[in-house]
């Protein structure tokens, strides 16, 4: 045998043996006790009725909920009520997290599970906190890194008051993130029942698209002069925009000023006469939009006006190329050609 396969065939049985090692120390004489039953926060579930903060950190960020007229507020932005669903995401992983191995008890051996505590900046656990209204703790717990290799969902747990770790099964997708306890969409529209759309730029320009009928494609009024308009789908691109408006982030409304003279002002009509209004400012380098939805006759959309409702007292903050959609000028929906198109714009 050559040396280099020799050679080779050390370093493999060399990293085997210390990934035993590794192994046994973090079973922690797991051995004497192979497997465990049982869940990891026992009765969890006939205590959720007292939760009333959810809480989740790790060693830079916080996310705090709490629960206020049957709704749940995010503390840091302002208040705004998260997605039912994903509180109940959590509430539901937590409760059915199972226990399949006990793990390390060792705290010199938590970092390596991500198990320690967020209290040290090097932590990358998160934890979290469930409380009652007096501010009790209900449950806690450190989540530490997934164990993919010892099942789908397996991942290591640890509760705070504890030194020993366990293995654990279940999904935890909780983050301390404002943005991932939010529900995105901010409006559903289909661009094309969009009838007539302007868009009208700080500077005085004003663009101005509108379709014939439902899903037929928009024409773009008064090209400038020597050019034509563009393809189908650059002219749809704001209708398609507003179709499927979503945020990346919210604040209320009084917490951002809108200058009139550096705002954008945009106005669809759909062909039922529901009028949407978004009003588009720059600010600490994001794009905030405020919406308005008004309906024919005073009554709106049942969808549409669900979004209003969400909406109002509210700013959101935009991706770049939604924005961008929105501050689309007429040189950039044509291209060099015969001039061509003619519209109204919506009152």
């Amino acid at each position: 045998m050559k040396a280099r396969t020799v050679a080779g065939l050390g370093v493999v049985a060399l990293s085997m043996s210390l990934a035993a090692a590794l192994s046994v120390s973090l079973r922690d004489g797991a051995g004497a006790v192979d497997r465990a039953s049982g869940m990891v926060l026992p009765g969890l579930a006939d205590r959720m009725d007292r939760v009333a903060v959810i809480r989740v950190e790790d060693a830079r960020r916080r996310i705090t909920l709490r629960r206020r007229d049957g709704a749940w507020a995010i503390e840091q932005r302002d208040g705004f009520v998260a997605d039912p669903g994903r509180v109940r995401d959590l509430a539901l992983s937590l409760s059915r997290l199972e226990k399949l191995e006990p793990r390390t008890r060792d705290p010199r051996n938590h970092a390596r599970l991500h198990l320690r505590d967020v209290r040290d900046a090097a932590s990358k656990a998160r934890r979290i906190t469930l409380a009652d209204a007096d501010g009790r703790s209900v449950a806690a717990l450190l989540v530490g890194k997934p164990a993919p290799a010892l099942g789908p969902d397996a991942l290591f747990v640890r509760q705070p008051d504890e030194a020993r770790c366990w293995l654990a099964s279940g999904r935890l997708e909780a983050a301390p993130r404002a943005i991932d306890w939010i529900a995105p969409r901010i409006l559903t529209l289909d661009p094309g029942a969009v009838r007539r759309l302007v868009i009208r730029h700080p500077d005085g320009e004003i663009v101005g698209l509108s379709r014939p009928a439902p899903g037929t494609p928009m024409r773009l009024a008064d090209p400038p002069p020597g050019r034509t308009e563009g393809p189908a789908d650059v002219l749809d691109a704001p209708a398609q925009a507003l179709g499927g408006l979503s945020l990346d982030d919210v604040r209320r409304a009084d917490r951002i000023p809108f200058d009139p003279d550096r705002t954008l002002r945009l106005a669809a009509e759909t062909f039922a006469g529901t009028l949407v209004r978004l009003s588009l400012t720059r600010h600490d380098g994001g794009d905030w939009v405020r919406l308005s939805v008004v309906g024919a006759g005073g009554d709106p959309e049942a969808h549409l006006a669900r979004a209003a409702a969400r909406a109002d007292g509210w700013l959101f903050r935009l991706s770049p190329a939604t924005a961008q959609r929105f501050r689309v000028r007429r040189h950039d929906l044509t291209a060099p050609g015969a001039i061509l198109g003619a519209g109204d714009e919506p009152g």
